[in-house]
C-alpha cells in the first residue's frame, strides 16, 4: 500500500531530524563542498602536500561546523531500506533538516563527492575529514534510475538492480525486509508471477525470490553474476540452496554483517577494463519445475587434487595497526608459507638465477598433466594481472619479493624476538641453517619491508588475490586459486558467459549428478576463452 500511496502523492517530505546550532551553516556550506569534492576526484591520493581545507575555501576541520556537515552527508535517514521506496517513486520530494529545506540535487551532490574530501584534504596537524559509510549515495542513484525513463529496463531487471543497490546501503531489522521492502517497485500482477507463497519461511522466500530473478534475468546479464557469485559463503542459512544468496547477511550494514565476503574475482580490473572473459558460450539452460534447483549451462573441465595452505594472517596484515614483533612474525610465516608451496608445486624450494631457463614453457604431449612453470607460478599468484595502473609485475618482482623475505629472516634471526622455533621449522624444511658470512647488511632488510618497495608491493598483490582463497592444483595439472571452502575433488567448471572459472562440488545426497556451488576460481591459463580448445560439449549442470 505504502508504495501506492508515495508513488501517487503529488510531493513527499523526507525528515532528516533536527538542526544542531550550526545546522543552517553546514547547509549553506553543500555547494562548496560539491565543488572541491569535483576539483579532487581523480586526483592522485599520494598528492603531497596535502590541500587544506582552507586553501579549498572550506573552514578549518577544528570548526564546529563540521559534525553539522557529517550529521547531513552520513544521515541515518539514508540507509533505512523502507526509506527507498519514498525516495524513489515520489514525484517529488522535499527534504528538511529541522525546518530547513535541502535542495534535493544540492544534497545528491553533497553526499556523492564530500567524501572525496576525507581521500585528499588534510588539517595542519593531518587530521582529515570524515570519509563516512560505504554506498550513502545509493537512495539517490535508486530515484534516478526510477524516475529516467531513458535507464528503464525490463522489470525483473529493475527488480535485480534494486536488490544488488539496497544489499549494498540498506539496513532493516527483519530479513523478510530484504525482498518485502523492495516489492513496491513492481506490479502487483508482476508480484504474482514471483510465485511468492503466503506467510512464506525465510528460506522459502529466498529461495523462490531468487531462483525468480536468476532464471529471468539470464547469465548475459552482468547483474546476474553479481548475484550469483554472492551466493557461496560459510554464514548463510544452511537451508538455503548453494546458488542462493542470503540477502540480509549479505548486507553491509545489516546488523550481524558478514565478514567472510571478499571482492569478486570477476569484480577484478585490469587498466579498468575487466580482465577475463573464460566463456565463449552462448546458450541458456532449460530451468526444471524444481525451485530449489537451478540449472546453468558450460563445461566440466578438471578436479581438484591438491589444496594448499591460505596465505597467513591475510586480514590482520591487511588492517594494519601491528606491533613490529607482530609484523616480523606474520612476514616469517608468509616467508615459510610461500617456500613451502612453492616446493611443493615447482618441485624446488627456490627458483633459480637463470630467469630465462625457469621462464622457459614446457608442455608435455595431451596425455601427460600440464607441468607448472615458475612463470606460471608466479602469475596465478597475482591473478596474471601484471600492468597495473603505475607499475608492472615482473619475474624479477617475485624473486625480488623472496630475497627481500629471505632477507627478512636472516635479519630478525639476530634480535632477541622469542621466534626461534619458527625460524627452526624453517631451517628443518628447507635446508641447513643460514650462514652467517652470506648475510646481507640490516640496511638492505630494511629496505625490502618499506612501502613501496618491489617486495611489498608483490606482496600485497599477492594478498588480494589469495585474502580468504587457497591455492590449488588438478588432476591435469593445472594451477589456480578459489574459496577457501574448497576440498579435494570439487570439481572445476566454465559456465556459459562467466568471465572467470567456478567450483562445484558433486552433492552425494541428490540425484545424479546434482553439484552445489563452491564459488569462483581463477585457473591459470583457462580465463579467455581456452576452454573452447580443450574439445568438451556443453552440459545442463544442476546447481541444489
Amino acid at each position: 500500500m505504502m508504495h501506492t500511496i508515495y508513488s501517487r502523492a503529488s510531493q513527499v517530505w523526507a525528515w532528516l531530524g533536527c538542526v544542531p546550532d550550526d545546522g543552517e551553516e553546514a547547509i549553506a556550506l553543500l555547494p562548496r563542498i560539491t565543488q572541491v569534492g569535483k576539483e579532487l576526484k581523480g586526483q592522485s591520493m599520494e598528492q603531497f602536500p596535502r590541500p587544506t581545507p582552507e586553501s579549498k575555501g572550506l573552514p578549518s576541520l577544528s570548526s564546529p561546523v563540521w559534525p553539522s556537515v557529517y550529521q547531513i552527508i552520513y544521515n541515518p535517514w539514508f540507509f533505512r531500506l523502507w526509506i527507498v521506496q519514498e525516495a524513489a517513486l515520489a514525484k517529488c520530494i522535499r527534504v528538511l533538516y529541522g525546518s530547513n529545506e535541502i535542495d534535493w540535487k544540492v544534497l545528491g551532490e553533497a553526499v556523492d563527492f564530500g567524501t572525496e574530501l576525507g581521500y585528499h584534504v588534510r588539517d595542519s596537524d593531518g587530521q582529515k575529514p570524515r570519509t563516512g559509510d560505504i554506498n550513502n549515495e545509493n537512495v539517490f542513484l535508486i530515484r534516478e534510475v526510477v524516475q529516467d525513463p531513458s535507464l528503464h529496463v525490463p522489470w525483473q531487471h529493475h527488480l535485480l538492480r534494486i536488490l544488488l543497490l539496497t544489499l549494498k546501503s540498506h539496513r532493516c531489522s527483519s530479513p523478510q525486509d530484504r525482498v518485502l521492502g523492495i516489492l513496491g517497485f513492481v506490479a502487483d500482477d508482476q508480484i504474482e508471477q514471483i510465485r511468492l507463497d503466503d506467510n512464506p519461511s525465510l528460506v522459502d522466500l529466498y529461495t523462490r525470490f531468487g531462483h525468480f530473478l536468476l532464471s529471468s534475468v539470464g547469465p548475459s546479464k552482468s547483474n546476474w553474476w553479481a548475484l550469483f557469485n554472492m551466493a557461496p559463503a560459510s554464514e548463510k542459512l544452511p537451508a538455503l540452496p548453494s546458488w542462493c544468496p542470503d540477502f540480509h547477511a549479505l548486507s553491509s550494514l545489516s546488523e550481524s554483517p558478514m565478514n567472510s565476503l571478499v571482492s569478486p574475482i570477476s569484480s577484478y580490473r585490469y587498466k579498468g577494463h575487466i580482465p577475463y572473459y573464460a566463456s565463449r558460450g552462448t546458450s541458456f539452460a532449460t530451468q526444471g519445475s524444481n525451485l530449489y534447483e537451478l540449472a546453468v549451462r558450460g563445461k566440466i573441465f578438471d578436479t581438484v587434487s591438491r589444496v594448499y595452505p591460505k596465505f597467513p594472517h591475510a586480514s590482520k596484515f591487511r588492517a594494519g595497526g601491528m606491533s613490529l614483533e607482530e609484523f616480523s612474525n606474520i612476514l616469517l610465516d608468509i616467508h615459510i608459507w610461500e617456500k613451502a608451496l612453492a616446493k611443493t608445486i615447482l618441485e624446488a624450494p627456490t627458483p633459480s638465477k637463470d630467469l630465462m631457463r625457469d621462464l622457459q614453457v614446457s608442455r608435455d604431449n595431451d596425455n601427460v598433466p600440464i607441468k607448472t612453470t615458475l612463470d606460471d607460478y608466479w602469475r596465478t599468484l597475482v591473478g596474471n594481472l601484471t600492468e597495473r595502473i603505475d607499475y608492472t609485475i615482473t619475474c624479477e618482482m617475485f624473486h625480488n619479493f623472496r630475497r627481500g623475505l629471505d632477507a627478512w629472516a636472516k635479519y630478525i634471526k639476530k634480535l632477541d624476538w622469542k621466534i626461534d622455533t619458527k625460524l627452526l621449522i624453517n631451517e628443518c624444511a628447507y635446508g641447513a641453517a643460514d650462514d652467517p658470512e652470506e648475510e646481507p647488511e640490516d640496511t638492505e632488510a630494511l629496505q625490502h619491508i618499506n612501502q613501496g618497495a618491489p617486495c611489498m608491493t608483490f606482496l600485497v598483490d599477492v594478498l588480494q588475490c589469495l585474502e580468504r582463497r587457497r591455492v590449488f592444483t588438478t588432476a591435469q595439472g593445472r594451477l589456480g586459486f578459489g574459496p577457501e571452502t574448497i576440498q579435494e575433488a570439487d570439481v572445476v567448471c566454465i559456465l556459459n558467459y562467466a568471465c572467470t572459472a567456478h567450483i562445484l562440488r558433486p552433492d552425494p545426497g541428490g540425484r545424479s549428478p546434482t553439484f552445489r556451488l563452491v564459488g569462483e576460481a581463477y585457473v591459470h591459463e583457462m580465463m579467455t576463452g581456452e576452454i573452447e580448445t580443450v574439445g568438451l560439449e556443453e552440459q545442463d549442470i544442476i546447481l541444489v
